[in-house]
């Protein structure tokens, strides 16, 4: 079986994408939760690095803005005004955790009755 993607407006094919196996699903999975692991055992010190590609991400965005609109409003039959904000968006969304990034990660004491209580 493929999944296909289906222009709403027209009905036609845009493209057909083959399933894959539970062997080959598991062995994304496991290199996913090994990313993971790796990803979180950087701590602080990959933000720097982490904000780097984000950067880059947002660049790519911005560069291809007309083509993923147009993809956007073709697999979703959104209008293109639609989708270019769409694309605004998910730039905007980068804007914002690189500027609050620091401050998510920052390790926040509570109050409680333990003499210090911390979440990392």
């Amino acid at each position: 079986m493929a999944f296909k993607s289906i222009n709403p407006k027209n009905g036609r094919l845009i493209k057909s994408y083959d399933c894959i196996s539970n062997k080959d699903l598991n062995a994304k999975l496991e290199k996913s939760i090994k990313v993971f692991k790796f990803m979180k055992n950087q701590g602080h010190d990959g933000v720097t690095e982490r904000f780097e590609k984000f950067a880059k991400v947002k660049a790519l965005l911005l560069q291809r803005k007309p083509q993923l609109a147009e993809l956007i409003t073709n697999e979703m039959g959104k209008p293109l005004k639609e989708s270019m904000g769409e694309v605004d968006k998910s730039v905007g969304m980068i804007d914002y955790y690189i500027q609050n990034a620091e401050s998510f990660l920052r390790d926040e004491v509570i109050p409680t009755k333990f003499p210090k209580t911390t979440i990392v």
